[in-house]
């Protein structure tokens, strides 16, 4: 049972990289983005606009999320203000050029994701979303 349990998240991990690696070769490099740079501007867009808040949806280390975070402010596509009632803390805000390249992007990533599941019936699609988020639970709980 336990070599089946390590298949499973072995076989999560490659899909999972895999996903990353095509959308950034053929969606995301183009625009000089990756997907963990486009993840976070998403949650900006979305108002999750605070280091820490960011750091609670994306993947990284506090640093490497900084690090992003100057990446997109030095590509002109966020800008960041000084909280107004916490003056320790930044906000971040998605600008003009930052919404042309979502509104460039959203539609392609869209289009390649329901490609991943064409072949998938309403049932199957289900059910992997029911486990996977029966897994999230049970990963906050047991690592």
């Amino acid at each position: 049972m336990l070599i089946k349990n390590i298949e499973l998240v072995e076989q999560l991990y490659i899909t999972s990289v895999l996903v990353n690696k095509e959308g950034n070769k053929r969606i995301f490099n183009k625009l000089g983005l990756t997907v963990n740079l486009y993840a976070i501007l998403a949650h900006v867009k979305n108002n999750i606009n605070t280091n820490t808040e960011i750091q609670k949806t994306v993947e990284g280390s506090p640093a490497s999320i900084t690090q992003k975070l100057q990446k997109l402010e030095s590509m002109d596509l966020i800008k960041r203000t000084l909280d107004k009632e916490d003056k320790r803390k930044w906000k971040f805000e998605a600008t003009p050029k930052a919404e042309k390249i979502i509104k460039k992007i959203k539609p392609v990533y869209k289009f390649s994701l329901m490609g991943l599941f064409f072949n998938f019936k309403k049932e199957e699609k289900e059910t992997l979303l029911r486990l996977l988020k029966k897994l999230e639970t049970r990963v906050k709980t047991c690592i």
